[in-house]
């Protein structure tokens, strides 16, 4: 198989400088919190008593100046930490602070207007989105940061190298089906573990795999990276759904390729998972990194989004974790 080194050279850019088996009991649970999240956050800014408020005089704010609160996807610590490093050496004069949570309860705090920045590596799940249009609320402005990507992570002397998506479809949405009905030389089934319904992995798998239809095979949780190593490492029967930026470098495990057929119709032959073919895309599961703004405008939110998306020391560090940077131009060059 041809490997393919990426050549990335950021164009550089000034800048002043979501289990299967969930009871209803649950689901209302979710929905139910976002609905009083929605209904707190209108309330609030109704009345003017949000978290943030408009800079008075003696707060003043500009694109490179002030306070600024980010609320992150704990799923791509690994990918942030450098970059909010980078912006806070850059921009000393920002008082920047940053916690990382699971993705839902992130997209929670710019929903409930708690927050004015979330970087969250997924898009709207249908919920958040019925009861914005619900509640009249706008999508937020966002800027693309990175591509990351889902990948199934093996034990080394797992019998199988590729799967084909939509095998993979049809065995996590299908009635009776399983991977010994497609893969004949396994000799069991292979237990799935992934992080729970509150972390990007989960909705990206629902969304990416499933495409959003109702999951009808057992998953196994667990909320913790090493462990889902561990687990594909102790047992060559498993497999782990998790992120690319999560797993590369490692030796200790594999990902397993995936074929599957593109927007045209054609169908890709499975190739490594590997940045230069997550660029090209020929992998199917290209997960997006995404800064949220709670507001429109060009504000200091703002140009530390833009900081994230655009600026080349951050863009090349993207490179360095393994996974491609949003804002590129790039040059393959086949070895």
């Amino acid at each position: 198989m041809q490997n393919v080194n990426m050549m990335i050279w950021a164009k550089k850019r000034t800048i002043n400088s979501r289990f299967m088996k969930q009871s209803g009991k649950i689901f209302k649970s979710y929905r139910n919190l976002i609905v009083a999240i929605f209904v707190c956050g209108l309330v609030i800014s109704s009345c003017g008593e949000s978290k943030w408020k408009p800079k008075s005089v003696e707060e003043p704010e500009t694109m490179n100046s002030g306070k600024l609160s980010v609320v992150c996807d704990e799923s791509v610590e690994s990918i942030l930490a450098d970059a909010f490093e980078l912006y806070k050496q850059d921009y000393p004069e920002v008082e920047l602070s940053f916690r990382y949570t699971p993705a839902r309860l992130a997209m929670a705090e710019i929903l409930g207007r708690r927050e004015r920045v979330v970087v969250v590596a997924r898009n709207y799940l249908a919920d958040e989105d019925s009861l914005m249009k619900e509640f009249n609320v706008e999508k937020h402005e966002r800027q693309k940061v990175a591509i990351d990507a889902l990948v199934f992570v093996v034990n080394k002397k797992f019998p199988l190298d590729t799967l084909n998506a939509n095998d993979l479809h049809e065995i996590f949405t299908g009635n009776n089906k399983n991977f010994k009905n497609y893969y004949p030389e396994l000799k069991s089934n292979p237990k799935i573990f992934i992080k729970g319904q509150n972390n990007s992995e989960n909705s990206n798998f629902i969304s990416l795999v499933c495409k959003n239809k109702k999951l009808t095979r057992k998953l196994n949780i667990i909320n913790n990276n090493d462990s889902l190593i561990d687990i594909v490492k102790n047992d060559p029967t498993t497999i782990s759904l998790m992120y690319l930026s999560q797993v590369v470098g490692r030796d200790d495990v594999k990902m397993l390729m995936i074929g599957f057929e593109n927007n045209e119709g054609k169908y890709i032959n499975p190739k490594p998972v590997h940045q230069g073919y997550i660029v090209q895309e020929l992998y199917p599961y290209r997960v997006n990194i995404w800064v949220y703004l709670l507001e429109n405008r060009r504000n200091l939110p703002y140009w530390f989004a833009s900081y994230l998306a655009k600026e080349s020391k951050v863009q090349e560090n993207f490179i360095k974790l393994g996974i491609v940077p949003a804002f590129a131009k790039v040059k393959l060059v086949p070895q």
